[in-house]
This record gives structure tokens, C-alpha cells and sequence, in this order.
């Protein structure tokens, strides 16, 4: 599963850009977790990574303070589409849940079940 992570910003100041997979991401992680340190970025960034096919949680979070002009804009991809977007700063990240399957690895198998019995009765 291919995941691509943007972000553009009209803050002037170079910012810490951290990202986390499957573990949380510390609030100051600029501080305190080095290695959720993706790089230093001014005004976009982007980042892409090849993961397992199964179900991950990221979190995406920039050391910037929350208002504007200091705000990023950061979009999440898997496999090329758009599964969230949000603002970030320091006091608040975004964190997603995705999986390959998309929408459909979401549901239960009982509800699968379940609608496609219905599809299957009312076709007729």
C-alpha cells in the first residue's frame, strides 16, 4: 500500500514535520521523539512510504503554532487517493486509519453479508 502525505503552509518559519505509524506520535515530538522527525520543511512537504497491506494508523504533526499564517494544510493518499485531509500544528495532529481495501475494509463480514443478500434479492 502506497501512502503519500502533503502539506503546504504560509508560515515563514522552517517547522519540524513529524510522522508516526502504529504508535503514537509525543505532542513535542521535535523534543522528545527524534525519530518521528521526518525532516525540517518550509512552507510544503511531502512524504511517501510503502506499507504491509493491512490496516495502519498515522499521525501527522508539524511544530508550528496554532493560527494562521502558522497552520498546514496536509493531505493523506493511499494509493493515489485522497483519504483525509486537515489542518495541523503543534497542539493538534492528524491522524488517520487506513487500509488497502479502502471503505469495504471497514465493514463487518456480517454486514457485507447482509447487503449483498440484499442486492441480491432486490435485483429481480
Amino acid at each position: 500500500m502506497r501512502v503519500r502525505i502533503t502539506g503546504v503552509s504560509d508560515d515563514p518559519y522552517s517547522r519540524f514535520v513529524g510522522i508516526a505509524v502504529d504508535e503514537p506520535l509525543p505532542s513535542r515530538f521535535w523534543e522528545t521523539a527524534r525519530d518521528k522527525v521526518v525532516g525540517t520543511r518550509f512552507r510544503h512537504f511531502e512524504y511517501e512510504a510503502e506499507l504491509s497491506d493491512k490496516r495502519h494508523t498515522i499521525t501527522v504533526g508539524v511544530s508550528s503554532p496554532c493560527q494562521e499564517p502558522y497552520l498546514w494544510s496536509v493531505d493523506v493518499y493511499v494509493n493515489g487517493k485522497l483519504v483525509k485531509s486537515g489542518k495541523v500544528c503543534s497542539g493538534k495532529f492528524l491522524t488517520v486509519s487506513v487500509s488497502p481495501a479502502g471503505g469495504l475494509g471497514k465493514l463487518p463480514l456480517p454486514l457485507l453479508l447482509l447487503g449483498a443478500a440484499a442486492l441480491f434479492l432486490f435485483k429481480k
